[in-house]
């Protein structure tokens, strides 16, 4: 009779599970265990089956391979019979607890800059160890929406939105996970204002005057210096009686929301202290003179250089309306006797008008679009000689055009004049003349036959007609005087003018 060696079987493995719902219980895939329990032996000649205890296992009556334990750490057996061999051993079945956590607070911050948009950046980290509480070996993520793909750079997490709710998972160190939420709030900034500076001659300032031009809902306070205003210590006490020298002071100005666990969200303004004059800007609206300072305040404005035709008058207003144009010298002075002196050109503007305008041919001058008073149009920005309104508009041609109110005459406004693409144009396609200037004859040479030919001095009067009907044409110049003149030519229904200059 031959005899064989009793095979051993393995080790089955001690099965944990997380409690998701706090009843201490898990279902538990038995099966986990066969592959160790069976080691080497052939899972074709052996069958493995779990019992609650050595008496159901003698009884055989087996638990399902699918199996929710009954009690904490509870210890199960498991039997591997075949080939006349019969073994079992034990393994535990443990249901761990998810880790205890807590619902933390808001995490709430200040918008960085100016204008408030409602986004910053958070580093979400700062509230794990609130949340984790005593959790030890606990660890925490941060998700934008559900569960998965968490946020790779948790310490410097902009927000996309104010407020806006994140997921948080903890886990513990044998696994098992909890969720809870965290909300992000960004708080704005109190908006920045340019303070006026004050003014005093005896250096007692009343820090407080420009308080209004704040936020009604804001608290103000003052210091001497922009680290003190920042780091909110030393505050100026008496600040509607503040004893100085000109210089600066600071205005943190804060505010302040109903919750104390939120921050309090402020900006920095400087307000500037004067026993001085400070001039912003001299400048005209319409045809008034007004002058502006960086403070408000009592001041004594006086004309003292001025047109022949201007009063010298000293007035509190900074305004000196309907004022004739050219030279002015003002003197303004405060309550502390200071006084500074400031000129000024009061010129008349250009006319207003596109710089760039198309016309029609045979339109003139008197056509084009510009807005202004008693127009002079000019052939270049500095001839004198006046252009009549009746002057044939030339393709091409800059013109010059100037006002002229209580008879200061203006800058000049530049209209440069265009020909749009046409029937005109596609008549004179090919048009050539020559030589320009000319001293007697002009030749003209088209690819369609010229009708007539005109020629207008710059008053706009017609000085020379001449019928040609043919495709070339010379018009003779020796009798007239030496100038500008304007060449129509006509052509099937089309014209078109040319500028010459007789030598």
């Amino acid at each position: 009779m031959a005899m064989y060696a009793q095979p051993n079987i393995g080790q089955p493995l001690d099965l944990t599970a997380c409690d998701t719902n706090g009843s201490g219980y898990a279902t538990f895939d038995l099966t986990m265990n066969n592959g160790p329990v069976l080691g080497n032996l052939n899972p074709n000649d052996y069958s493995v089956t779990y019992y609650l205890n050595e008496a159901s296992m003698l009884a055989g009556v087996a638990l399902p391979y699918m199996y929710t334990n009954t009690s904490p750490n509870q210890v199960i057996y498991v039997q591997v019979t075949g080939n006349n061999f019969s073994d079992f051993a034990t393994f535990t079945l443990t249901v761990n607890s998810a880790p205890a956590i807590n619902a933390p607070t808001p995490l709430t911050l200040c918008n960085e800059i100016l204008p408030n948009d409602g986004l910053t950046t958070f580093d979400l980290t700062t509230k794990n160890n609130e949340i984790i509480g005593t959790c030890l070996g606990c660890t925490v993520e941060y998700f934008q929406q559900g569960d998965n793909n968490p946020i790779a750079m948790p310490t410097a997490y902009v927000n996309t939105t104010s407020p806006q709710t994140l997921t948080v998972k903890v886990t513990s160190v044998e696994g098992c996970t909890s969720l809870t939420t965290l909300t992000l709030k960004v708080l704005p900034l109190p908006l920045s204002v340019e303070l006026p500076a004050l003014i005093s001659c005896e250096g007692i300032f009343d820090l407080t005057l420009n308080s209004n031009l704040f936020e009604p809902t804001v608290t103000v306070t003052y210091y001497t210096t922009v680290a003190d205003a920042a780091n909110d210590v030393n505050p100026i006490v008496n600040s509607a009686a503040y004893a100085s020298t000109t210089g600066s002071v600071w205005a943190r100005v804060s505010l302040i929301t109903a919750n104390p666990d939120e921050p309090v969200c402020y900006t920095i303004v400087e307000q500037k202290l004067t026993n001085d004059l400070q001039f912003i800007n001299i400048d005209t609206i319409g045809n008034d003179i007004v002058i502006t300072l960086t403070a408000p305040g009592e001041y004594l404005y006086t004309i003292v250089e001025a047109p022949a035709s201007v009063e010298f008058v000293s007035q509190t207003s900074n305004t000196f309306p309907d004022m004739p144009f050219g030279t002015y010298v003002f003197t303004v002075e405060n309550a502390c006797g200071n006084i500074i002196t400031i000129g000024m050109d009061h010129t008349l503007v250009a006319p207003v008008g596109q710089t760039l305008q198309l016309f029609t041919e045979g339109e003139t001058l008197a056509d084009l679009d510009v807005m202004g008073d008693n127009l002079k149009w000019y052939q270049t920005e500095t001839s004198q000689e006046v252009l009549p309104l009746t002057t044939l508009l030339v393709n091409g041609t800059t013109y010059y055009v100037s006002q002229t109110i209580d008879g200061a005459e203006s800058a000049r406004l530049n209209v440069t004049v265009t020909l749009p693409l046409g029937v005109s144009t596609n008549k004179f396609a090919s048009l050539s003349y020559y030589p320009n200037p000319v001293t007697n004859v002009l030749t003209v040479s088209n690819n369609n036959a010229i009708d007539a030919v005109s020629i207008f001095n710059i008053m706009g009067q017609q000085v020379v007609f001449k019928a040609v009907n043919n495709t070339n044409a010379t018009v003779d110049f020796s009798a007239l005087n030496s100038g500008i003149y304007f060449v129509q030519l006509s052509s099937g229904g089309s014209q078109r003018t040319i500028k010459v200059v007789k030598e």
